[in-house]
Order: C-alpha cells, then structure tokens, then sequence
C-alpha cells in the first residue's frame, strides 16, 4: 500500500475519534468522501439491517431486510431502483448480489462484486435495470456483525470505464481502513435509530413474530399456537422494543419497507 494513503487513513481514524455523536452524520459523510478518494470510488453508501425472522430454505436472505440506508449520491432513480431490489427480495429471488455479501457467523466480511457473480450476470435483467443505468461496474463490500440480529454494510461503487474493476491494493487499502472501526460502524447504526440487540430472541419470540408478520391478530396467533392474549401482547411487545420498532404497524413496515423503514 502506498505510504502516503496509510498515513491519510491513520489521519482519518483520529479525526472520526475526535468528532461528538451529535455530528455522526457529518463523520459518515465525511469517512464515505475520504475512501472514495482513496480507492477511486465514484458513490458509496452505508445500510444498517436487522434480521426479523428465519424463513429457512425460501428466504435466501435468511430474514434480513434493510433498516436504513444512506448514499453519498442520492436520485430519484436510486429510489426506484431500491424498491424495486426489494420487491424482488420479497418474492423469494434476491439477486446474489445481495445475499452473498452477508456476514454470515463470520464478524468482519469484505468481497467485491466481481467475486460473487459470474461473467454472465452482466448480461442478466438485474444487471441492466438496477446497475447498469448508474454505470455501476463493479462494487467493494464491507459487511460488520454487530450482533445476531443486526449488521452494518458500507458499499464503494464504481464506474470508471478506463479502470472498471477494483485492484487488490484498493481492496487491501479499504480492509486496512475498516477492520478497526467496529465502534464506527455502532454509533452510525445507534445514531441512525437501529435497536443493538444484546441477545438473539428467543424460540417463543420467533414463533410469535413469524405470526405478527402473517397480519393474524393475537388472538389468532394465541389460537395458533396456544397461549393467552396478554402472553401473545408481552411477546410482542419484547420483540418490539429488540427490533427497535413501535408497535405491530413498525414492524410490518420494517419487513415490508414500507414508509416508515426506509430501504435501499
């Protein structure tokens, strides 16, 4: 690695350590221009997600689902584009793209787009529709664990035509640069409103939540799986208060990406 982007990145971990938590904002913008500028990445963006529930073998994302999101370079047509990578998340066909880059047991994971797609993605739909418009050519991915039920992603795109792919000095210089910023990566996600759940929820918890997510009411779910009301409420109520979410409308909106969870 180049002398003088090491000693940039030493000067990055100082500042960031020296900037308040009211100004988390300010030091994410502020961290995403400076790597840009090392590696020659055109857009980056973060995204906290939570995972809300295990739905085994038709879930290829394993129940995670985007909590929030925040891109250096926001459009209108990036929007549309994250809907629409949802939408398909949610019909049971994520683009491996998306499901690759999850941490997984692991607590630190950093891949490239080139390493988890084929030749031919880029002739794939996905690849024209959500990439292609915005001259994405290839992407760096840093994925941290923050707990069992929540990571944080940094993402570097870039589209630069003359160097199209990231080089392994680019990789190694971003790895460098990240692995010591675990702390970072949890005051991005307490700024943003993300719940760090201390504890995974338990087997009762899961089994209440995969029901509060099919819209059944609790007495329904009480029926389903043969408890009282008020324990089908407490349930909920804990589950709640671990996602981070108000009340059942919040946690439909955080699995649907709906309104009040913004998705990416």
């Amino acid at each position: 690695m180049q002398p003088e982007k090491v000693e940039r990145i030493h000067k990055l971990w100082d500042e960031l350590a020296a900037v308040p938590a009211v100004d988390t904002a300010k030091a994410l913008t502020y961290f995403q221009e400076t790597v840009c500028s090392l590696i020659n990445s055109t857009d980056s963006y973060w995204l906290g997600g939570l995972r809300l529930s295990d739905r085994g073998q038709n879930d290829l994302a394993q129940g995670w689902r985007p909590r929030q999101i925040i891109r250096l370079v926001d459009t209108e047509g990036r929007k549309l584009a994250r809907v629409e990578r949802f939408r398909r998340l949610e019909q049971g066909n994520p683009d491996i793209s998306v499901y690759a880059n999850l941490c997984g047991p692991e607590q630190f994971k950093i891949t490239s787009l080139h390493e988890v797609i084929e030749p031919e993605w880029f002739d794939s739909d996905y690849y024209k529709l959500l990439f292609e418009p915005f001259g994405v050519l290839d992407v760096l991915y840093v994925t941290v664990r923050l707990g069992p039920f929540a990571e944080s992603w940094f993402a570097f795109e870039r589209s630069d035509k003359a160097a199209p792919r990231f080089s392994e000095e680019d990789r190694a210089l971003l790895e460098y640069c990240a692995r010591p910023m675990n702390w970072f990566h949890r005051r991005i996600a307490l700024h943003q409103g993300m719940m760090m759940i201390s504890e995974p929820l338990t087997a009762a918890e899961k089994r209440v939540m995969a029901q509060l997510l099919t819209g059944k009411t609790e007495v329904q779910i009480g029926e389903e799986l043969h408890l009282t009301r008020s324990t089908v409420h407490t349930y909920s109520v804990r589950i709640c208060k671990k996602l981070g979410v108000r009340g059942r409308t919040g946690l439909t909106a955080l699995w649907l990406g709906s309104a009040e969870a913004t998705i990416w």
